[in-house]
C-alpha cells in the first residue's frame, strides 16, 4: 500500500508536468516569441489558483472547461458533416 501510493502520486505528477509542457508547446505555435516555460508556468498558477480558491470556483471552471471541451467536439461533427455533403467547398 505504502509503495503503490507514491507510485500513484509520481504518476500523476509526472503526467501533469507533461500535460503542461505539451500546452506550453501547442501555444509556442500562436506566440513564438513566448517560450514554453512561461506558459508551463501559467498554466500551473491557474491549475493552482482554481484548487486553492474554493471548491466551488474549481467546480465552475472545470464545467467551463468541459463546456468548451463539447462545443468543440459538436462543431468538428457538423464542420466535417458540411464538408462531406458538399456545403463546405474543398
Amino acid at each position: 500500500g505504502y509503495t503503490v501510493a507514491w507510485l500513484y502520486w509520481l504518476t500523476w505528477t509526472v503526467a501533469l508536468g507533461s500535460s503542461f509542457t505539451a500546452a506550453g508547446f501547442c501555444m509556442q505555435y500562436w506566440f513564438p516569441q513566448v517560450p514554453v516555460w512561461t506558459w508551463c508556468v501559467v498554466f500551473c498558477v491557474v491549475i493552482f489558483a482554481l484548487n486553492v480558491i474554493s471548491r466551488r470556483f474549481f467546480a465552475e471552471g472545470e464545467f467551463w472547461f468541459s463546456l468548451v471541451k463539447v462545443i468543440t467536439i459538436i462543431a468538428f461533427i457538423i464542420l466535417g458533416g458540411a464538408a462531406i455533403f458538399g456545403f463546405i467547398p474543398m
